[in-house]
């Protein structure tokens, strides 16, 4: 118990500037834990518009997928990230290169950022 009560609390998130990072949830109490996490769509999009405290707000939602053409298919975790989020995290990719401004333009949104494990494993790094 006591390692995961470390990993999950006591250990500082392995980004620059961790104690900067906030995440905002709304939801309807749902259930004997409170609020559920999340927000909707309309409802991050309201708080962005409005907001004046943060110095930037990215949005992510958790989205497994299936991954198909690299040998036998399988499934991943993934996750529906906006544009800023790598910029909110003050990371960059190892190879390649994070999100443009128009590719959330509809039509244009199957980009997909792939992690050093499943780089190397499934396309031979």
């Amino acid at each position: 118990m006591f390692t995961v009560v470390k990993g999950v609390l006591l250990n500082p998130l392995p980004f620059p500037e961790p104690a900067a990072l906030f995440q905002v949830s709304y939801g309807p109490l749902s259930g004997p834990f409170g609020p559920r996490l999340g927000m909707a769509e309309q409802h991050y999009l309201e708080f962005r518009r409005q907001d004046q405290m943060f110095e930037s707000v990215a949005s992510f939602a958790f989205h497994p997928v299936t991954l198909t053409g690299a040998g036998d298919p399988v499934r991943l975790r993934g996750a529906a990230v906006t544009l800023d989020f790598f910029r909110v995290l003050r990371v960059n990719p190892i190879a390649g290169r994070v999100f443009l401004e128009n590719e959330d333009q509809e039509g244009r949104n199957q980009i997909a950022l792939l992690s050093d494990t499943l780089w190397r494993n499934r396309f031979w790094g």
